[in-house]
């Protein structure tokens, strides 16, 4: 039976590589919320499991140390018992710092990265430009939530373009508001949702036909299918 592990970056990043793994292959993988993991066993064909970097809860993200770490489990363990490790991590900007950030430095990190470990990686958005999992989901709104979010960009635009001395700290904190416009939209589409429900993305909110998502979906799908 063949062994994958996927890491991601945090709580957004799992639930939606796990939504877009079952809408893709057919999948239902279980959830852990609270341990942000999930596995998915096909007969005695393959074992896949779904998890972050770390798994504390509100420590999402990425950095050096929350990447060695998982490089040591690799090295120490799962290599020796074959298991296949694949990294979904953002590529960012150039003003990340830890690991170095902006899809060439993120690359370069990457790579050196592999000639001690044995690891396959795909850098969100597309494995060639700057960007995160916001870069994604902004570019996938559904069709009936295009308008509405058009407002949500405004309106954090406007916040933004305030003066400084009438910008509100949070703001002034988080100048771009990217998580908060993903998160404004996600909580006012969806409304009230049961407890069992909020452990998945609700797949009417993406477009999952969406261009920006074909290279992540053939990564994935040289992965799971070996191909």
């Amino acid at each position: 039976m063949r062994t994958i592990k996927l890491y991601v970056e945090g709580k957004g990043d799992f639930l939606f590589v796990i939504h877009l793994l079952e809408a893709m292959f057919g999948y239902k993988l279980s959830i852990d919320i609270r341990k942000l993991q999930a596995h998915y066993s096909e007969h005695k064909k393959i074992y896949l499991s779904v998890g972050t970097f770390t798994t504390q809860e509100g420590h999402g993200g990425i950095d050096s140390t929350k990447i060695n770490a998982v490089l040591k489990q690799i090295n120490d363990v799962d290599s020796r018992l074959g298991v296949e490790s694949v990294f979904l991590i953002d590529a960012d900007t150039k003003h990340h710092v830890n690991p170095p950030g902006g899809i060439e430095a993120r690359s370069k990190h990457m790579e050196e990265l592999k000639k001690s470990t044995d690891f396959k990686y795909f850098l969100i958005p597309t494995n060639e430009i700057d960007g995160n999992l916001e870069t994604i989901l902004q570019s996938i709104i559904c069709t009936n939530g295009k308008n509405f979010y058009k407002c949500l960009h405004d309106y954090a635009e406007s916040l933004i373009a305030l003066n400084d001395s009438d910008r509100p700290t949070y703001v002034k904190e988080n100048p771009k508001l990217e998580k908060e416009r993903i998160g404004w939209y996600i909580y006012m589409m969806e409304g009230k949702r049961s407890k069992q429900d909020k452990d998945r993305i609700n797949p009417e909110l993406w477009d999952l036909n969406s261009e920006i998502l074909n290279p992540l979906k053939v990564f994935l799908k040289s992965i799971i299918k070996n191909e």
